[in-house]
């Protein structure tokens, strides 16, 4: 039995050797090709993307604050929630100062008002109505002169005639003392008129000859209407003061944060409430120098709202030509439409906004390769794999931008079977 087996394994032995070569060498296993499926580079337009994150805001928010001291809450119309239009009175403040000081200015600008308005009326024809009445008065006065110097003139004739005849002892006494107190009279009165009377006529009218000739009546309406303007400016000043304290809408919108209660009181620069457009939001993001040349108004941006999952579509409205001291990136404002008001304030959301157009190629993401925390695409270069390393550039939809200066247009990159390929297999393409 034992010799039976050394024969065998001699025969075989035997059977082993003739099938090496002329040169002594063993023939290799047949290789197998591996079934993958590629697709053909071309170079083609990219949009370029920016990916950030953001809160969403909205574009018109108007928060009010208190511009007076001591302040009382005396009557509040709306609440959080409601929503309300441009000048409806949200709140109503109370200050017993500031109504008097309203109240006051008001009647002292009515008045003086209405005296710059009768001034500038009537005052140059006032100012001729008192010259034509001064020289009249003057014409009264030069007449009365003349006829008490003549009533004068005639009584000390009388008065001299009978004093004559009294010391002769021709006439009484008591008609002399007659004639003597007649002619005092008339001198008294004569010397009123020409010193007294007629000074003061001419004096009034050269006054008022004055105030025609110089036209001093412009002066009387300036100076009124310097009163009145002073009093207007004191006037709207206190009825500002006082329009503050009915707190109005300065935007259509909703209220929030109005946490205040009647009778409460108020202080200077306090925060009252909220007014939020909902209609428009906003988010503010930062772009880099490198993406912001090929950005403009009205790109658009993908705006993913994580806790709505819901994709909108943004626009940009903004942009900052001059970037941050801090980031560096330029300060970017991209809005969207919420005409159902579901987008609310706080929200957070991805942005993806388009930075403009370049050139490149574009691989299905399931062909990028991820090995050693690196990215490779496989390439069939004549029958036979290779991986090649590349850099990931701008994502489009389930397509990714690959980069690498080895790529060159009308390669033929795999898209199907390449996970199980490594450097130089065999490949065969297949339907």
């Amino acid at each position: 039995m034992r010799k039976y087996i050394v024969f065998l394994l001699a025969v075989i032995t035997l059977a082993a050797c003739g099938k090496a070569d002329n040169k002594g060498e063993t023939e290799k296993p047949k290789e197998s090709a591996k079934p993958i499926k590629t697709m053909q580079l071309e170079t083609q337009s990219i949009k370029k993307t920016v990916v950030t994150n953001a809160e969403i805001q909205p574009i018109d928010e108007v928060t009010e604050i208190s511009e007076s001291k001591n302040c009382v809450v005396s009557k509040i119309n709306f609440k959080n929630g409601d929503r309300v239009k441009v000048g409806d009175i949200v709140l109503v403040l109370d200050n017993e100062e500031i109504r008097a000081a309203y109240i006051s200015s008001e009647a002292n600008y009515i008045a003086l008002k209405a005296n710059y308005e009768r001034v500038k009326k009537f005052s140059e024809s006032e100012s001729k109505n008192n010259l034509e009445s001064a020289r009249a008065a003057l014409v009264s006065a030069r007449e009365s002169l003349e006829a008490n110097k003549n009533s004068y003139e005639e009584a000390k004739l009388n008065y001299e005639k009978y004093k004559k005849l009294f010391e002769q002892e021709l006439i009484s006494e008591t008609d002399y003392l007659s004639y003597e107190t007649k002619y005092k009279s008339a001198k008294a009165v004569y010397e009123t008129s020409a010193k007294g009377s007629l000074v003061q006529a001419e004096k009034n009218y050269n006054l008022y000859k004055s105030y025609v000739d110089g036209k001093t009546w412009e002066y009387e309406i300036e100076n009124a209407k310097a009163s009145y303007l002073q009093a207007k400016s004191q006037y709207l000043t206190a009825k500002d003061d006082y329009d503050k304290l009915f707190v109005k809408a300065k935007i259509d919108g909703v209220v929030t944060d109005l946490e205040l209660n009647l009778y409460e009181k108020v202080g200077e620069d306090q925060e009252l409430f909220t007014v939020l457009s909902q209609d428009r939001m906003k988010i503010e993001v930062g772009i880099s120098g490198k993406d912001i040349n090929g950005l403009e108004k009205g790109s658009k941006a993908k705006i993913y709202v994580e806790d709505l999952g819901k994709e909108y579509v943004g626009t940009v409205y903004e942009i900052n030509p001059v970037a941050d001291k801090d980031t560096k990136k330029f300060g970017t404002k991209i809005y969207l439409e919420n005409g159902n008001g579901e987008i609310k304030k706080g929200m957070y959301a991805k942005a993806v906004v388009e930075t403009g157009v370049k050139s490149g190629y574009l691989v299905p993401k399931d062909a990028i390769v991820v090995r050693d925390l690196f990215t490779y695409v496989a390439l069939n270069e004549d029958g036979r794999a290779r991986l090649l390393k590349v850099e990931l550039g701008v994502e489009n939809g389930s397509n990714q931008e690959i980069i690498s200066n080895e790529l060159k247009e009308g390669d033929r990159v795999v898209i199907e079977g390449q996970y199980l390929l490594s450097n130089d297999d065999l490949v065969e393409e297949v339907n």
